[in-house]
C-alpha cells in the first residue's frame, strides 16, 4: 500500500513563487559549512560568552523581542489614524492593518 504525504500542495496562487530565500540561505549554509543562524539555527550548544551576551540582550525590558506579525500595535494605530480621513472611515488597526518588512510575507499574507 502507498502512503500520500499527509503534507498539502500550495494553493495554485502561490504555486509560481518558486525556492523561498529561507530554502535559499538553508542550502547555501549547508554547501558552503557555515553556520545558518536564522529559522531556529544553530543546533548545537553556544559558546557561554555567548550564552551571557544573550542574557544582557534580552534581560532588558521590551527589547529585543518580536511584536505580532501584523505590525507594532502602536504603529498600525498611528496608520489608522492616518489614513482612516483618507478613506472617509474608520479603519480597524488590529483587524484591518499589517505592516511587513519582508516583500515575501507581503505577498504571501495578501493571498492568503
Amino acid at each position: 500500500m502507498k502512503l500520500e504525504s499527509s503534507v498539502p500542495p500550495p494553493a495554485h496562487r502561490l504555486r509560481n513563487f518558486g525556492v523561498n530565500l529561507w530554502a535559499e540561505f538553508s542550502s547555501l549554509a549547508v554547501e558552503h559549512k557555515a553556520t545558518n543562524i536564522g529559522q531556529g539555527f544553530p543546533d548545537f550548544v553556544v559558546p557561554e560568552f555567548l550564552q551571557e551576551e544573550v542574557r544582557k540582550a534580552v534581560a532588558k525590558p521590551s527589547a529585543n523581542w518580536y511584536t505580532r506579525a501584523q505590525g507594532h500595535p502602536r504603529l498600525v494605530k498611528e496608520l489608522a489614524t492616518e489614513f482612516s480621513p483618507l478613506f472617509n472611515r474608520n479603519i480597524n488597526h488590529i483587524t484591518e492593518l499589517i505592516t511587513a518588512l519582508i516583500k515575501y510575507k507581503t505577498i504571501y499574507t495578501a493571498n492568503t
